[in-house]
């Protein structure tokens, strides 16, 4: 299988980075404020992996843009 185009692997890492920090946030090991950045810097990621990938024939791939 061959990786699309549109695949980065900077974004695995930055998506990696995140999950390691939720995950460990169990123990007691990073603060609340960690965690809630952690959440921020996840969402934003999953917007620019949406806006790289989303686009199909019907989507326009602005499916968190203002407005509507």
């Amino acid at each position: 299988m061959t990786k699309s185009p549109r695949h980065s692997p900077f974004l695995d890492e930055l998506e990696k980075a995140v999950k390691d920090i939720l995950t460990r946030s169990g123990e007691n090991e990073v603060s609340t404020a960690d965690r809630l950045k952690a959440i921020e810097a996840g969402a934003k990621l999953l917007r620019i992996r949406h806006r790289i990938e989303g686009t199909g024939e019907t989507e326009d791939g602005k499916f968190f843009a203002k407005g509507g």
